[in-house]
């Protein structure tokens, strides 16, 4: 009987050390928010102008078009991240979760965010340094101010890059 026991612990320990990683693919969605009201310079968490309204209404509908499910929304704490971000969450029935931009794809997000695709709503000059700690290359650089219209999707196997995109909607 021992012997039928050493054996099964020696074969599961074998078996478990031939694994390999877990196929876990995680699909990163960036877009910045949309239009915000620029009538007050003073005003450092302005809402989103009407357009910007339709904006947000119109990126849920493009990520329900190329994401068949959302596991979690990212947003900063800001009333304009927070209103684009928030058609997303709608139409996914989900809580829009908020992040600091200082502390970007830290191991608490990467670990809570393997394996789910994920909407990242940011600004102009924090999503492109999202995209870049993720990739870890320095390849984006800030939106212009006026340019509401970029969609950046980053997909990961494990923690290896397999694609890249980036388009304007």
């Amino acid at each position: 009987m021992k012997k039928i026991f050493v054996l099964l612990l020696i074969s599961c320990t074998l078996l478990s050390c031939g694994q390999e990683k877990s196929d876990a693919t995680t699909t990163y969605i960036f877009i910045r928010h949309a239009e915000k009201d620029l009538s007050n310079p003073a005003n450092n968490n302005p809402a989103l102008t009407p357009a910007g309204l339709v904006r947000a209404q119109r990126w849920a509908h493009i990520i329900d078009s190329i994401a068949s499910n959302v596991d979690l929304v990212y947003s900063t704490d800001y009333d304009r991240t927070i209103s684009t971000a928030k058609p997303v969450a709608d139409q996914f029935d989900l809580k829009i979760q908020k992040y600091k931009a200082s502390k970007l794809y830290s191991k608490s997000f990467r670990e809570k965010t393997k394996g789910k695709t994920v909407v990242v709503v940011g600004h102009s000059n924090t999503t492109p340094i999202f995209i870049n700690k993720i990739i870890g290359k320095d390849t984006y650089t800030d939106i212009a101010d006026d340019d509401y219209s970029k969609l950046f999707i980053v997909t990961m196997k494990d923690d290896e890059i397999i694609d890249r995109t980036h388009s304007f909607r």
